[in-house]
């Protein structure tokens, strides 16, 4: 049988170890640690400087890579790859901050998770997505996390409300942002989606939402993909964003998305023309945008 080393930690440093791993106090890994990390303290703060945390790559059975079972954790400066997830937390007040999660099925999953603060992240070449916030996840604020070549969506947010979303990138995913299934009341501002293969900012039942100051470009290619698409989208303010170079529309408003307002947008050069509304329902009012190619104000 194969010795697993174990390692319950409780001090101000540990050597990294296989097996799974029990943080217990404040911790700085001083090596790699290929296994499943749990921190089970409320308060603590794992500090990789810059060491790996390992799983057994993507599709293994090792669900979680660090595994936040606490209140008011930090978790920084840590890589984390090859684990079905990078980094899960359902807890109050998580800090995830400086990570690089990658080469996993997801990267970070917020899973009702509330007060959360996700900062200056990296999380790239997921098979699924790089940043979810899901189930239920209010009131975090996402911000300054770089998300590219995620299979699906960069950064989502689903069934996840009162978030703010702001100074995030998203680039060569499927999708940039996705914004979905019942996300109400969210900020979604300052942030960049460029070069992913369908649509920069994809919203699907996304209701109420400030969104506003965001760019879009190059998402999509010939008549494919676009620039915002709001599909059953409803009450949704849209502000001064652009959207340029992206195959299909500029702004894409379809289906069952009403009394949205859309003011002080721009949009230029996108294959099939700026902005399209061809939605069913109370309509939505289009006020003061400059559109180079569009019916619409």
């Amino acid at each position: 049988m194969a010795l697993v080393t174990v390692a319950l930690v409780a001090g101000s440093q540990a050597l990294a170890s296989t097996g799974p791993m029990y943080v217990t106090s404040d911790t700085t890994l001083t090596e790699d640690h290929f296994g499943s990390v749990f921190i089970t303290a409320d308060d603590v703060t794992l500090d990789c400087a810059g060491h790996a945390v390992i799983g057994g790559g993507v599709g293994t059975s090792v669900s979680v890579g660090i595994d936040v079972l606490a209140n008011g954790v930090t978790v920084t400066n840590c890589v984390v790859r090859g684990f079905l997830t990078g980094v899960f937390t359902a807890a109050q007040g998580t800090h995830v901050v400086a990570d690089t999660l990658s080469e996993n099925n997801e990267g970070l999953r917020l899973q009702g998770a509330t007060g959360a603060s996700i900062l200056g992240n990296t999380a790239d070449a997921n098979a699924w997505w790089g940043i979810l916030a899901c189930c239920n996840a209010n009131g975090n604020t996402i911000s300054g996390n770089s998300t590219k070549l995620n299979r699906i969506v960069g950064m989502g947010l689903n069934g996840a409300s009162w978030n703010v979303f702001t100074n995030n990138v998203a680039a060569h995913n499927e999708r940039g942002f996705g914004v979905g299934f019942s996300s109400d009341h969210n900020t979604i501002s300052h942030n960049v989606a460029a070069n992913n293969s369908v649509t920069g900012f994809d919203f699907l039942d996304a209701n109420d939402n400030a969104i506003d100051t965001n760019v879009s470009v190059r998402n999509g290619s010939g008549p494919n993909g676009g620039g915002y698409a709001f599909n059953n989208s409803s009450r949704n303010t849209v502000t001064g964003n652009i959207a340029t170079n992206n195959g299909s529309s500029g702004f894409n408003v379809f289906f069952g998305s009403e009394l949205n307002l859309f003011t002080a947008n721009h949009a230029c050069r996108n294959f099939f023309g700026d902005a399209f509304d061809s939605s069913l329902g109370a309509g939505n009012t289009w006020i003061d945008n400059h559109f180079c190619n569009s019916s619409l104000p």
